[in-house]
């Protein structure tokens, strides 16, 4: 997404709000929130009907692999950081696990069984204790 983010009306596609933001590199939502990811390591939240940013995380590692949004949690596969887990409203650390190896493509997120490969050829599968 090289010109930022849109959100459109979806009954005559007018444009209800545009960020400005280059290099997006993964999407998620919830009920509420869009988190964008940007390929420096930020993670920002933005409320979906104003598109206004509530909050803006800058991580220790980039880049962001891929975004899910679940439970409260947002969840972050930040390269050779590991897995990172947001809270959803602040944007703040909730915890992180390193990993032996880069993360390799995306993570997986089904029920609550998380799924991460490094590019060293381990396989991480994680129990989510999530609300």
């Amino acid at each position: 997404f090289s010109d930022g983010v849109y959100a459109l009306d979806s009954d005559d596609g007018t444009i209800n709000w545009h960020i400005s933001q280059k290099s997006v590199t993964s999407l998620a939502h919830s009920a509420d929130k869009l988190y964008l990811a940007i390929s420096d390591g930020v993670i920002k939240g933005v409320d979906i009907s104003t598109g206004i940013v509530k909050f803006s995380t800058e991580l220790s590692s980039s880049p962001v692999s891929r975004v899910i949004a679940r439970q409260g949690y947002i969840v972050i596969g930040a390269g050779d950081a590991g897995v990172i887990l947001l809270d959803h409203i602040s944007g703040k650390p909730v915890t992180a696990t390193a990993l032996d190896g880069e993360i390799l493509g995306d993570i997986s997120l089904v029920d609550n069984l998380l799924a991460v490969m490094t590019a060293k050829g381990r396989l991480y599968l994680f129990q989510a204790g999530l609300k």
